[in-house]
């Protein structure tokens, strides 16, 4: 299995297929091999090789009692396989992601987001840095309120993105760099935004809850800006920076200006489906910030959001049909969140943090969490979600670097900032960042070159900014 996964990841990059052909190949081979864990029909996880074999016996009574009734494995060989391969398409993540397309697009047919993108560009100067930082700035605003990144990045700024990007109308040599620059901004802000706050993102609470059973600590919505904070806000600021570098990309802001212009007037005042889309949006901004209060989860909370754009005449099927870059991200990531799922069953996560833990034993605490903590980060390579790879490995490494007597505030706050900012390097690591890989104006490799740069400069902002600023706080 993880052989197969490591070449999928290496397919993705040097290939040249489409992320879904070649996940697709991973999960014909997977499943033709029996090489997952599948689900018995009474609810036992197995080897797939095992279905349809007799269960192993215990003892001599055991056997004489299933001499006259035979007990095997309630799953069927390969069918079985194949299910477990699919299984991410049950989960919600992949929904969340699916339904944040159809609401984005409802953003872009009524023309709000046009409208949201001039009230932007209405606040800055003539560079396209300042409009990044408007993007960073937007993410930011909305990260301590909606618990869901991919309904922040994918349902809100992502259309306004698009907007901004539709705004500008450059010859196709010249429009590469730009587009791909604002794309590239929109979604890493997301990943790093979703790590300065325990309510930016659903899997946060997952981190300090573990934190707390594991060192005993209290890891409070304050104590969880307390560490991530400062330093996560230097990693937003250079976020327009990187984007830069790698694309180095031209236009004056004020040849849109006239356009702007002409563009607001020619829209006129609201019109009723843009009313009845904030309506929606709203509702989901309340839904999604009181999700505790509510308990109603994210995921249902876009999918009614999609259903009552339908019921109002905002949407129509055919634009849920025809969207076609919302069915092939929602086809390809729930692959990879079922992959995640299997790397976590078969005990490759568990496996790692008890490895870390006895190749690290002897070394001073400091060292032990720069080990565990940069293993960590780059682990985010096997997971397409960000609370799958928290679920599958926080545990294991906070048990780890107790037993290294690592500082159990420091810790948290490395692997609470690690968890989300990581995303960065990869975009199929989380559903906002699929959703921005769906446009075509960033290769796939421009991604994992984005990513390794943004790793670079992670490590030294933790190093230069966190090092002093977690000294001042006394966790050093």
């Amino acid at each position: 299995m993880f052989a197969v996964f490591c070449g999928t990841i290496c397919g993705i990059i040097t290939s040249g297929y489409p992320i879904s052909v070649v996940a697709s190949i991973a999960v014909a081979v997977l499943s033709i091999t029996n090489n997952l864990i599948c689900t018995t029909s009474d609810g036992l996880k197995v080897d797939c090789h095992l279905c349809g074999k007799p269960i192993p016996t215990q003892s001599v009574n055991s056997i004489l009692e299933q001499n006259l009734n035979q007990q095997l494995f309630k799953c069927v060989p390969i069918n079985s396989a194949f299910e477990a391969a699919i299984s991410g398409f049950s989960s919600d993540i992949p929904w969340l992601v699916f339904s944040a397309f159809h609401i984005g697009k409802a953003v872009q047919v009524t023309q709000l987001g046009h409208r949201a993108a001039f009230f932007l560009i209405s606040y800055l100067d003539s560079s396209l840095l300042g409009i990044g930082y408007s993007i960073c700035g937007a993410e930011l605003l909305l990260s301590p309120f909606i618990p869901s990144n991919t309904a922040r990045g994918g349902g809100i700024v992502f259309p306004v993105v698009k907007s901004i990007i539709d705004l500008i109308k450059l010859p196709e040599e010249e429009s590469g760099p730009v587009y791909a620059y604002l794309t590239m901004i929109g979604g890493h802000s997301n990943s790093i935004t979703s790590s300065l706050f325990v309510t930016s993102m659903a899997g946060n609470p997952l981190v300090a809850s573990t934190a707390e059973k594991v060192f005993g600590i209290k890891y409070s919505f304050t104590t969880w800006a307390k560490g991530c904070f400062v330093p996560g806000l230097f990693v937003l600021l250079v976020v327009p920076l990187i984007a830069n570098h790698i694309y180095k990309p031209k236009f004056d802001t004020t040849l849109i200006r006239q356009e702007i212009v002409l563009q607001k007037s020619s829209l006129g005042p609201l019109s009723i489906k843009e009313w009845k889309l904030i309506l929606i949006l709203a509702l989901c901004l309340v839904l999604w910030a009181g999700s505790s209060i509510f308990k109603i989860g994210s995921t249902i909370v876009a999918f009614s959001a999609i259903l009552s754009l339908l019921l109002l005449d905002i949407l129509v099927w055919n634009d849920i049909a025809s969207n076609s870059a919302a069915w092939d991200t929602f086809y390809w990531l729930s692959i990879f969140f079922a992959f995640a799922n299997q790397l976590s069953e078969l005990g490759i996560s568990a496996f790692i943090g008890k490895t870390l833990s006895f190749i690290l034993e002897g070394t001073s605490p400091i060292v032990a969490l720069v080990a565990l903590s940069t293993v960590y980060y780059f682990s985010t390579y096997m997971f397409s979600s960000t609370t799958s790879h928290i679920v599958a490995l926080v545990g294991p490494f906070m048990s780890a670097a107790k037993e290294l007597n690592c500082n159990p505030f420091l810790f948290t706050a490395v692997i609470s900032s690690f968890s989300t900012i990581s995303a960065c390097l990869a975009p199929y690591c989380c559903g906002c960042l699929a959703i921005y890989a769906s446009l075509p104006y960033v290769k796939q490799n421009e991604w994992f070159y984005a990513g390794i740069l943004s790793a670079g400069a992670h490590f030294l902002i933790f190093t230069v900014v966190g090092i002093p600023w977690y000294w001042a706080i006394g966790w050093l």
